[in-house]
């Protein structure tokens, strides 16, 4: 287990942390030692383990948490939060180390996080949870690209999925064997002014904020509708702040009252005829 504020004894050196669980398993002096260094030296602790915790800094009481855990040599390790506590930069280093450090085991990680940005960069499988109760279990781009529900699809990608009431979609008109309420779409399937004629959902407002992130570009827009998120890439939209977003057919989300995915949905032919649904 590696807690999230790590749970390190004060008192005793890095060397005494890690080997604290063999000593009390009897294990041997001499292959305490080598456990020891071998561990010490794949999560890059050796220089310190001489050094008590309140002298490490940056990610280093974390890597003595890990180091604790995988000198038992465990088949399995179970991971609370454990980089909440870090900064943005040593977050994203600590991420990709423990990608890693998990190749290089081999060993189930049982991984606990409410950061998104983890879950879908770390995972193999992630189980998306609210008030104890599954919502969906599956890899990382299926749950990006096929939830099986709205808090799945709102908690999964930056921006969140999406939603509009059907009832504000005064144009639209959508049949299917379960109530629809709710229609979604991922920001970057919006197409900001397209120069080409496209079927689908178009939805004209005014661009409230501009976020330029470099190779992206994130725009909240109000609508007749309600406010809603586009994400372009590379080259940004320049001048005008009211703008038309269509969002082709099949890259739309529909949404019971319950929340449950809908799939059995037809748009009417006289909507595709006319090339769109204008809101």
């Amino acid at each position: 287990m590696v807690f999230q504020n790590y749970a390190l004894y004060p008192t005793m050196t890095v060397r005494g942390n890690i080997e604290f669980g063999l000593k009390n398993k009897r294990v041997s002096r001499s292959e305490r030692e080598k456990l020891v260094k071998d561990i010490s030296e794949i999560v890059g602790l050796a220089p310190y383990l001489d050094k008590k915790p309140q002298s490490l800094s940056g990610g280093q009481p974390q890597r003595v948490a890990l180091a604790r855990a995988m000198v038992k040599k465990p088949k399995v390790f179970i991971l609370d939060e454990p980089l909440s506590n870090l900064d943005a930069k040593l977050r994203n280093q600590m991420r990709t180390e423990l990608i890693q450090l998990h190749k290089r085991l081999g060993t189930t990680f049982i991984y606990v996080t409410h950061d998104q940005v983890e879950a879908m960069s770390m995972g193999d499988e992630i189980v998306v949870m609210n008030k104890g109760v599954i919502q969906q279990a599956d890899s990382p781009m299926r749950l990006y690209q096929n939830p099986q529900n709205l808090f799945t699809a709102q908690f999964i990608g930056t921006p969140a999925m999406n939603t509009i009431k059907l009832q504000d979609l005064k144009g639209m008109d959508v049949r299917s064997e379960s109530p629809v309420e709710y229609i979604g779409f991922r920001p970057e399937q919006g197409l900001l002014n397209p120069d080409h004629q496209e079927e689908g959902l178009v939805l004209q407002g005014e661009i409230l904020i501009r976020e330029s992130l470099g190779a992206e570009n994130i725009y909240q827009i109000r609508s007749k509708a309600g406010l809603f998120f586009v994400k372009t890439f590379l080259k940004p939209l320049e001048g005008a702040n009211h703008v038309k977003v269509v969002v082709p057919y099949d890259q739309l989300f529909y949404f019971g009252s319950d929340g449950d995915r809908v799939y059995d949905v037809v748009i009417p032919a006289r909507d595709l005829a006319a090339g769109g649904v204008l809101v």
